[in-house]
């Protein structure tokens, strides 16, 4: 007997916000069983594509899935919200490897377990999320299975970055696009999540481009201690700071905050560099719109600064 998801088990599924046409899309094929064997989820970081693949994942496995998708009560539902659906596997960055990349054995051990039987028989779903860390060794063993699916089986790769999966990898996949939410949308997952100030939610908005994931970052902690550092750079004379020491100092002096939580050392770091940039962005524009229209302290803004550190920072991380 089914029993409904209480709030704790809702918050580890949250409704998605957004994407309503990706997913009707998707949600429909999927109740048709029509959905294309493998499905690349990619768009700016933190526009919710993982949230959105464990919801089509759980429309998949679901025995009373509708266009619009799962129920959300039955035991299959219940078990891929708590993490213990057996026909449910992830593939994730190991914190002991190379820049946090998914080891190979990840993808063997998969290439095998496609192919047992599902343990409650409506099939299986492989999520592999930052499907770019799997690197090119990873996907051309990933590469064989997607050119021979195993019958019933949803493949799900979320990246950030699909230029960086292999072509021959993508042509085996549909490519959904995930745009950045409007600040109205990025408002409503913020305040379902927390209490913060209107002043805190405004900022924190405005800083997000549309991602609730950096919005959320902002809030919690990182956010406004980057905020400080980024000014205290652009109030440095050029010449006069380290890229590599000011980086080094950014990425240790926090602990993890609730947002980081599950994430390896390497994914903290790659999202606090990632924060960092666009506060760079950000702050560096205002200020030189400042000292233009208003004849405040700033000085030219060279937006190069931004894409050199960014440059630094991937081949980093």
């Amino acid at each position: 007997m089914s029993s409904p998801l209480n709030e704790e088990d809702r918050a580890l599924l949250p409704p998605l916000v957004g994407h309503g046409e990706v997913m009707a899309e998707q949600l429909g094929a999927i109740h048709a069983g029509r959905v294309h064997h493998a499905l690349c989820l990619t768009g700016p970081w933190g526009v919710g594509k993982a949230l959105a693949a464990r919801h089509l994942g759980r429309a998949f496995l679901c025995p009373n899935r509708t266009p619009l998708g799962a129920c959300g009560t039955c035991r299959s539902c219940r078990r891929v919200v708590l993490g213990s659906h057996p026909d449910w596997q992830e593939l994730r960055p190991s914190g002991g490897s190379a820049r946090g990349s998914i080891p190979v054995d990840q993808v063997r051990e998969m290439n095998e377990r496609v192919w047992l039987k599902p343990g409650e028989g409506q099939g299986r779903v492989v999520l592999i999320e930052e499907a770019h860390l799997l690197g090119e060794v990873g996907q051309n063993a990933l590469l064989k299975t997607l050119e021979e699916p195993p019958p019933s089986t949803l493949f799900l790769l979320v990246t950030p970055r699909a230029v960086e999966l292999l072509p021959t990898v993508l042509s085996r996949c549909q490519i959904l696009r995930f745009s950045p939410l409007s600040g109205e949308e990025v408002r409503r997952i913020l305040q379902d999540q927390g209490s913060w100030s209107e002043e805190d939610l405004d900022q924190a908005v405005e800083f997000s481009e549309g991602s609730p994931g950096a919005a959320l970052a902002f809030l919690e902690g990182q956010g406004r201690f980057l905020r400080e550092k980024v000014r205290e750079l652009l109030a440095t004379p050029p010449g006069e700071w380290d890229p590599v020491e000011m980086v080094q100092e950014l990425l240790a002096s926090q602990a993890a905050s609730p947002a980081e939580e599950g994430l390896t050392l390497t994914q903290v770091k790659r999202r606090r560099a990632l924060l960092l940039v666009r506060l760079l962005q950000q702050e560096g524009a205002r200020r030189f719109r400042a000292s233009l229209l208003e004849g405040a302290p700033g000085g030219p803004y060279d937006p190069s600064l931004a894409r050199g550190m960014e440059k630094w920072l991937d081949r980093c991380f």
